[in-house]
């Protein structure tokens, strides 16, 4: 049975591609899929994510659990192109499944169950750094402040004075 996929206009995903899944029944690690093997939507190119320069990725694969895994580069390039090839491609008898090429976004939340005292760290906003990175204990962070408790086991050991 095939999946369903429940993209939307509002979904957050590339407007040039989908990811399709190949039928574990149809993957070969040897065949090269064509376009013309996918008539349902408007496709410019395929490429398949389990190989890198016609090299299958895990060389220990187990191919009796093999689904090939393609990015498909469409010619209608618009979240609507994206959404009506998704619905075209479900009915194809070789793909397991097919979605949009979601965007994910790092999200870093501190693991600190205190986290939700602290004002001033939204404040500065640290948490959207962390979403860029997450730091080194080699980079040294400036703070002018009277009030920093030492002994604190997040602090103890760590802090410098001048």
């Amino acid at each position: 049975m095939q999946e369903i996929s429940n993209a939307s206009l509002n979904g957050n995903f590339v407007t040039d591609s989908v990811i399709v899944v190949l039928k574990k029944s149809v993957s070969e690690v040897n065949k090269k899929w064509q376009i013309s093997d996918f008539p349902e939507a408007d496709i410019e190119s395929i490429r398949d994510q389990t190989k890198i320069d016609g090299d299958v990725l895990n060389s220990e694969l187990n191919l009796d659990n093999f689904h090939q895994i393609f990015l498909f580069t469409l010619k209608d390039k618009c979240k609507e192109g994206v959404l009506e090839a998704v619905k075209k491609l479900q009915n194809n008898p070789y793909i397991e499944c097919v979605d949009p090429n979601y965007i994910a976004y790092l999200d870093q939340t501190p693991n600190d169950q205190f986290f939700s005292n602290q004002w001033a760290l939204p404040k500065i906003e640290a948490p959207e750094a962390w979403d860029i990175t997450v730091g080194s204990t080699d980079i040294l962070v400036g703070v002018i402040d009277s009030g920093i408790n030492y002994s604190h086991p997040d602090l103890s050991g760590r802090v410098k004075r001048s």
